[in-house]
Parts: C-alpha cells; sequence; structure tokens
C-alpha cells in the first residue's frame, strides 16, 4: 500500500471547539479516509451508494455516543445492519478498523488546543458482537498519533495504549461507552450524566433521514424537551412565581389601563375645568379690578371738580370780600348821609310839604267855598250865618295850618318861614298879600330838598342794589359750599367704596388663593400686600395681572411636564404589558425562552 500524500494539517481558528478533521480507517468500503471540515462544517456529495450515510453513521454522533447498537448506530435505525457488517463486508474473516474525530480552538490568549476522539473496531465472522475500545488524546493523526503500523495494519487495543503513555502529550483509553462519555462530557459540554444523554438522544434523532415526511412531533418535541438544560430550583421557582404573579401583573395592568385611560379623562375634563375655573375666576378679579378702575376714574374726576369747585369757592370769595367792602362802604356812605344835616333837612322839608300841600288843599278848599258862600249870598241872605260860622271855621282851620306850618318849619330849622309869612296875615290874611310869592319861594325850598330826598334814593338804591349782589353773592356762595360739601361727601363715599373694595378684593384674592389646585404663587403676603397697596394708589397696570400670568405659565409647564412624565410612565407601562403578553404567548403555545448556553456548546 503506498503511503498516502500528506496535506498541511488544519489549524483552529475559533474560541470554541469546532470540528476540524475526521477519518475512517478500514471501514465499509474505505481503506484510509480523512475529511476536512471548513468553519466546522462538512459537506458530503455523491452518487447514492457511495457512503454517504456510512460517514454520517460511524463519526457523528457515535464518536460522542460510543454505543453499536443498530438503533443508535443507523440513520434509519434498521436492527438488521449491524456494525460487524461495515468491517466484514461479508468478505472477511475478521478485520479491524478505526473512526476518529479531531477538534480544535484557540483561547484569548492566542494558545491552540486540539482534542482527538476514536474508537477502534475489531469483528469477526461468526460473532455477532463487535470488539470496541475508546480513545482521546491531544495528538494529532498524521501528526503525533499514527493509528496504523509500519507494516500498514492498524494498531491494536495494547499498542495504541502503548503509544498514548509513552508519549509526551499523553492520552486515556477506555473499555466502556459510558466511561468513554463522561470523559467528553466533562472535557467538552460539561452538561452532567442526563442532559448529555439527551443531547445524544436529540442528535440520533434528528439525523434521520427524510425526517420531515416521517416527521412524529410528539417524539420530536420529546426528545428537544429532554434535552433542554434542566432548570435549577431557583428558575423553577421565579418561573412559578411568575406564572403565579401573572395574573396579578395582568389585573394590575388593567388596573393601571383604566387609570390611565381616568387620568386621561379626568385630565381633559380637568383641564376645561381649570381654564373655565381660572377664566371665571380672572373674570370675576378683572370686574373686580375694573370696578377699582372705574372708582378710581371716578374719584379722580370728584377730585377734578372739587378742584374746580375749590377754585370757584376761592374766586367767590374774593367776590365776596369785595362785595363786603363795597357794602361797608356803602353803608358808611349812608351812615355819613343819615348824619348829615342835609339829610335831616330833607326829612324836615318833606313833613312840611306835606302839611303845606294839606294847608293848600285846604286854602284851595276854602276859596272855593268863599267863592260860592258868594255867589250863594247873593242867591241865599238866609245862609250868611252858616257861611260866616263856616268862615270862622276856615279861620280857625287856617291858623291851626299857619301854627302847623310854622312849627313844621321850626321842626325843619326853616328860618324863612316866619319871615316870608308874615304878609299873609295869618289866619286872617289881607287880600293883597304876596300868596304866590310866598308859594314860590315854598316851593324853591321843597324842590332843593326833593332833590337831596331824591340823591338819597339814589344812593338807598344803590344801596338795594348792593345788598341784593351781596344776598345773591352769598346764595351763590351757599350753592357752592353745598356742592362742595356734596363733591367732599361722594370724595369720602368713593374712597370709603375704594377701601371696602380694596378689602373686598384682597378678602377674595386670599380665599382665592387658598382654593387655587393647579395655579399656585411663589409669595401669597407679598402679593397680597403689592395689591393692597395698589388699591390705595391704583396707578399702572395691577400686580395680579402679572402674578397670573406667571402662575398660569408655571402651571402650564408643570402639567407639561405631568403629561410627558406620564407619557414616559405609560409607554413604560405599554412596553412591559407587551413584554408580558409576548411572554404569556409563547408560555401558552408551549414555549420555553432557551437557556443560555454553556461554554462549548453551540
Amino acid at each position: 500500500m503506498s503511503a498516502p500524500v500528506r496535506l498541511a494539517l488544519p489549524a483552529a481558528t475559533s474560541l470554541r471547539w469546532q470540528p476540524l478533521r475526521c477519518g475512517l480507517l478500514n471501514l465499509f468500503k474505505y481503506d484510509r479516509e480523512e475529511f476536512r471540515f471548513e468553519r466546522g462544517r462538512l459537506l458530503l456529495r455523491g452518487n447514492n451508494g457511495t457512503g454517504k450515510s456510512r460517514v454520517l453513521a460511524l463519526t457523528l454522533p457515535f464518536l460522542f455516543d460510543g454505543e453499536t447498537a443498530s438503533h443508535r448506530l443507523e440513520p434509519d435505525g434498521d436492527v438488521a445492519k449491524r456494525m460487524s457488517w461495515n468491517l466484514l463486508m461479508d468478505r472477511h474473516d475478521e478485520r479491524a478498523g478505526y473512526t476518529w474525530l479531531e477538534l480544535g480552538r484557540v483561547d484569548e490568549e492566542g494558545v491552540e488546543s486540539y482534542l482527538t476522539l476514536g474508537c477502534g473496531l475489531r469483528a469477526t465472522r461468526g460473532r455477532s458482537s463487535v470488539e470496541t475500545w475508546f480513545f482521546m488524546t491531544p495528538q494529532r493523526i498524521g501528526k503525533e498519533l499514527f493509528l496504523v503500523s509500519a507494516s500498514g495494519a492498524p494498531l491494536g487495543r495494547a499498542s495504541l495504549n502503548e503509544h498514548l503513555a509513552g508519549h509526551a502529550l499523553g492520552g486515556r483509553m477506555f473499555k466502556r461507552a459510558q466511561d468513554y462519555r463522561r470523559a467528553i462530557d466533562e472535557e467538552l459540554f460539561q452538561l452532567g450524566t442526563e442532559r448529555y444523554e439527551a443531547l445524544l438522544r436529540l442528535l440520533i434523532e434528528l439525523r434521520k433521514p427524510q425526517l420531515s415526511r416521517k416527521l412524529d412531533e410528539e417524539r420530536l418535541n420529546r426528545a428537544l424537551s429532554e434535552a433542554l438544560a434542566p432548570l435549577s430550583e431557583t428558575v423553577l421557582g421565579q418561573v412559578a412565581e411568575a406564572f403565579r404573579g401573572l395574573e396579578e401583573e395582568r389585573q394590575s395592568l388593567l388596573r393601571y389601563q383604566g387609570a390611565r385611560d381616568a387620568v386621561a379623562a379626568f385630565l381633559e375634563g380637568y383641564r376645561n375645568y381649570v381654564q373655565i375655573a381660572a377664566r371665571r375666576r380672572a373674570g370675576e378679579l378683572c370686574a373686580t379690578q375694573a370696578l377699582v378702575a372705574k372708582t378710581a376714574r371716578l374719584a379722580e374726576v370728584q377730585r377734578r371738580r372739587l378742584e374746580a369747585v375749590s377754585t370757584e369757592v376761592a374766586l367767590t370769595a374774593d367776590k365776596h370780600e369785595a362785595l363786603r367792602g363795597e357794602e361797608l362802604r356803602a353803608q358808611e356812605r349812608e351812615r355819613a348821609l343819615r348824619e348829615s344835616p342835609s339829610w335831616q333837612e330833607a326829612a324836615q322839608l318833606e313833613r312840611v310839604e306835606q302839611e303845606a300841600a294839606r294847608a293848600s288843599a285846604a286854602a284851595e278848599h276854602a276859596q272855593g267855598d268863599a267863592a260860592r258862600a258868594g255867589t250863594a249870598l247873593e242867591q241865599a241872605n238866609a245862609e250868611l250865618a252858616l257861611a260866616e260860622e263856616e268862615v270862622k271855621t276856615q279861620r280857625a282851620i287856617l291858623a291851626q295850618a299857619a301854627e302847623g306850618s310854622q312849627e313844621a318849619a321850626d321842626v325843619l330849622g326853616i328860618r324863612e318861614h316866619t319871615t316870608r309869612c308874615e304878609p299873609l296875615g295869618l289866619p286872617d290874611p289881607e287880600p293883597t298879600a304876596p300868596l304866590a310869592t310866598v308859594r314860590e319861594a315854598v316851593s324853591g325850598s321843597l324842590s332843593e330838598r326833593r332833590e337831596h330826598a331824591e340823591h338819597l334814593a339814589e344812593l338807598d338804591a344803590k344801596v338795594g342794589d348792593c345788598e341784593r349782589d351781596l344776598a345773591e353773592s352769598k346764595l351763590r356762595q351757599q350753592h357752592f359750599q353745598s356742592d362742595l360739601d356734596r363733591a367732599l361727601d361722594r370724595e369720602a363715599e368713593a374712597h370709603a367704596r375704594l377701601q371696602r373694595a380694596g378689602e373686598e378684593l384682597l378678602v377674595a384674592f386670599r380665599s382665592w388663593g387658598a382654593r387655587l389646585e393647579v395655579l399656585g404663587f411663589e409669595d401669597l403676603d407679598a402679593l397680597a400686600d403689592a395689591l393692597r397697596a395698589w388699591s390705595e394708589a391704583p396707578e399702572g397696570a395691577a400686580p395680579l395681572v402679572r402674578e397670573l400670568a406667571e402662575a398660569r405659565d408655571r402651571a402650564a409647564d408643570l402639567l407639561l411636564r405631568e403629561g410627558s412624565q406620564r407619557r414616559a410612565e405609560e409607554a413604560e407601562v405599554q412596553a412591559r404589558h407587551e413584554l408580558l403578553v409576548a411572554e404569556q404567548r409563547e408560555l401558552r403555545a408551549g414555549r420555553h425562552a432557551p437557556p443560555r448556553a454553556l461554554p462549548g456548546r453551540e
């Protein structure tokens, strides 16, 4: 037999164990065959009967299992196919062979490690059983380990054992498959006996040919379930607790959703309520503020009117003082006139004039009587005596009138009265007496006195006009004083109303501020003091308007932050809900999440 051409051995490239090569020696139709994996994968192509299934049956999972039973060795599970047939092929009496698998890995420091798994087999015609021995060594086939002797025959069990024991890398031999499987599990998988057996059953189940045509779902499910790692009591407790709390989580989720919907509905209604309440409260405050501003405007108008009335009162007072001075001067002039001799003479002259008028009237009457008496004397002398008596009577009256006139002249101080009346010869005047001259003189004196009286009457009329002007000025002053008093009363009333409105505004503001739930003020007492100061002197915009705008902005920011927080919480709850629903769906469907892969497992 010619030596095969040796190729460079493949190097390990993965951090995990990967198959690099596998080979058959004196098995089936293969005298010495080596198959190389590419990144842990192997593709076998060929016509029917070329031995593709034999390669799989004699390498994997046989080299992990070590059992030569047909139902575990053959892919189709045919019990008629025995391992001895793969050696004897119905033409050999005795034959020995090997099947092997090489694994390799590189650690984080770049150190390469290799592990060779192999099984030696020997079959003899006439014996149904096959002799097997297993080995595991870090030596590589074709480099440190050669399964063929110098004569070209496969090594026996003893020779292989001597080689493994005498080499520096060493190796182990196993007689029983159980020990071999335990060593592989400890070196590669660390699964434990039960899990490792389940893994082998799964591999045997999955390699069946045309699995999709004869798929036994229950058997496959059982195999997959058995191949899963057993859950620890901690995980089982957590899963049980999760199942127990799943309904509670669902109820909590429903409550959260209900609370979210209720909060959303409440926020929608409460937002409208807050807007309406704020608008209403702001309307009340604005109305109160408008009333205060209106009262302030009325107070300002009343103040201007008061100033105008005060100015008019001052002017009226000045005019009154001027009229008072003029009145005093008129009174002084009147008093001076009344105390002057002219005024006294005029009064006496008036009295004398009255007496003279009466005397003149009596004289004229007497003259008429005398004329009538003369006429009657001619007509009836019988009445003479009566006429004489009448004459005497008239003379007495004339004498009395003359005496009265003299007395009046004496009273009036008319000294020329006697001189002028003497020529009359009263009470027995002479016919030739100058009565006309006396009359003219008396009339002149009366005219002079009458002029003085008229002047006095004019002065008295001026005094009356001044008194009337003074009365009218006093009346206007009283009217102005009444208007001033009413304006002062209205001003005091407006100021009192302003103070009451300010106090009511402060009370309403404090009550409103205490009932606020969304809006809030940083310093309510300072704002109340500022509002009180503004209500006493309402100049400029009210401080409440600015504070309301700031409070509204703060409340809007707070609502936005709370809304963002609620939306974030809602998104978090929704995400948890989706995860729980997905987990519940997976659990109801019977699917379980696989455990974390252990080192050395795919």
